[in-house]
């Protein structure tokens, strides 16, 4: 699933970037930020491990891919889907099913 964006003519980054300065002045900028801020505590939302652009999932599998950097993520580890050396590289990453079937969290919905 690609990104819905609500800010036209900017990326994702960059509009979390300008949101962050607007809100020093701006009140409903600010209020934004507050909604992003409350969304990633109630684990509704999360940083992208790789660039920390704000992603949320809407529905589906617990595998996302982050449309600014590209990096794949496991849902519920909030982390890397595989380890450094991208995908495939079971060195790191969440590791699920890889230890006789274990799942990587008791939330997981299917991260691959």
């Amino acid at each position: 699933m690609t990104c819905v964006a609500v800010h036209e003519g900017q990326n994702c980054l960059e509009y979390q970037e300008d949101l962050k300065i607007r809100a020093m002045n701006d009140i409903t900028a600010r209020k934004d930020q507050e909604h992003l801020e409350e969304m990633i505590k109630r684990r509704e939302a999360m940083h992208c491990p790789g660039c920390q652009v704000i992603i949320q999932k809407l529905s589906g599998c617990d595998w996302l891919q982050c449309t600014q950097c590209k990096m794949e993520i496991c849902w519920p580890t909030r982390g890397p889907r595989w380890g450094p050396g991208g995908r495939g590289d079971t060195s790191g990453g969440c590791r699920c099913r890889l230890d006789k079937g274990k799942l990587c969290s008791k939330d997981c919905q299917n991260c691959h």
